[in-house]
C-alpha cells in the first residue's frame, strides 16, 4: 500500500464513525439543540476545513521555502504533508463558529468528541511508523528501529502512539468526575496534548526549529495555554484548588 492509502483507510474509517456518533448524541439528546441537520453541517464543514488547513499549515509553516516555489505540489496530498495542529485550529475554528450559529454548547460537543479523537490519533500515529515518515533521532539503545536507511533510530511514530493512548485512557477515566463541566473533558485534552506532544519532540526530528525548541513545541505550548485557559473560563480549576484534586 502506499502512504496514501494508509491515512486513506483510517480517516474514512474516523469520518464514519463520527457519521454514526454524531447520530447517536443527536438521538439521545445529549446535546441542546442538536439535531441530524446542523450536526451534518457542522461535521462536514469541519472535516472540510481541519483537512484544508492541515495541509495549508504544513506547507506554509513547516515546508514555506519549497513550496513557496513549487504553489502546484501543495495540492498533492497524495505526497503526504498533514499537520495535526493546523488540522485542529481548522476543525475548531470552523466546528465553533457553527456552533454558536445554532446555538449549540460548543464545549459540551467538545468533550463528547475528544475522547473518540484521541483513540483515532493512536491509529494516525501507527501509520506514521508503518509508512516510515516522522523518524526521531539516531539512538544506540535497544529500543532504535531501523526505517531502511540503516540507521537506528527512535520510533518516535510509536511514541506520540503511546501518548495518545495515555491521554484517551485519562480522558475515559475522568469523564464521568469532571463531565458536570462543560469544557472540562476538552481542556483536560488539550493540556495533556500539549504536554506530552512536547515531550515527544524530544526524540523526533524536527522539521523547523525556532528560538532552539522546534515549531511543534511552541504549537504543543499554545495547545497546553489554550487548554489552560478553558479550564479557568469553566472553573474547573478553581473546583480542583478547593477540593485539591486534578482528576
Amino acid at each position: 500500500m502506499t502512504d496514501i492509502n494508509w491515512y486513506g483507510l483510517v480517516y474514512c474509517f474516523g469520518i464514519v464513525f463520527f457519521v454514526f456518533y454524531i447520530m447517536i448524541l443527536v438521538e439521545t439528546k445529549k446535546i441542546k439543540n442538536l439535531n441530524s441537520t446542523n450536526s451534518y453541517n457542522i461535521l462536514v464543514l469541519a472535516v472540510v476545513f481541519a483537512l484544508l488547513s492541515s495541509r495549508l499549515f504544513y506547507c506554509l509553516i513547516y515546508n514555506w521555502s519549497y513550496y513557496t516555489q513549487n504553489i502546484m505540489e501543495i495540492v498533492r496530498i497524495d505526497r503526504g504533508g498533514l499537520s495535526f495542529f493546523g488540522g485542529l485550529l481548522g476543525g475548531l475554528s470552523v466546528s465553533g463558529i457553527m456552533c454558536k450559529i445554532y446555538d449549540i454548547n460548543w464545549l459540551k460537543l467538545m468533550d463528547y468528541v475528544v475522547i473518540p479523537l484521541s483513540f483515532f490519533m493512536i491509529l494516525g500515529r501507527i501509520t506514521n511508523f508503518l509508512n516510515k515518515e516522522i523518524v526521531g533521532y539516531p539512538t544506540n539503545t535497544w529500543i532504535g528501529y531501523d526505517f531502511g536507511d540503516d540507521i537506528k533510530r527512535h520510533p518516535s511514530q510509536l511514541y506520540s502512539a503511546f501518548k495518545n493512548l495515555i491521554i484517551f485512557t485519562i480522558l475515559i477515566s475522568i469523564k464521568k468526575r469532571i463531565s458536570h463541566i462543560n469544557g472540562a473533558v476538552f481542556g483536560m485534552f488539550l493540556v495533556l496534548y500539549g504536554v506530552f506532544r512536547y515531550c515527544v519532540y524530544m526524540f523526533r526530528e524536527p522539521t523547523e526549529t525556532f528560538l532552539f525548541l522546534a515549531f511543534g513545541q511552541w504549537f504543543s505550548l499554545c495547545v497546553f495555554i489554550m487548554g489552560l485557559v478553558i479550564l479557568y473560563k469553566t472553573g474547573y480549576l478553581y473546583s480542583v484548588f478547593i477540593s485539591r484534586r486534578i482528576l
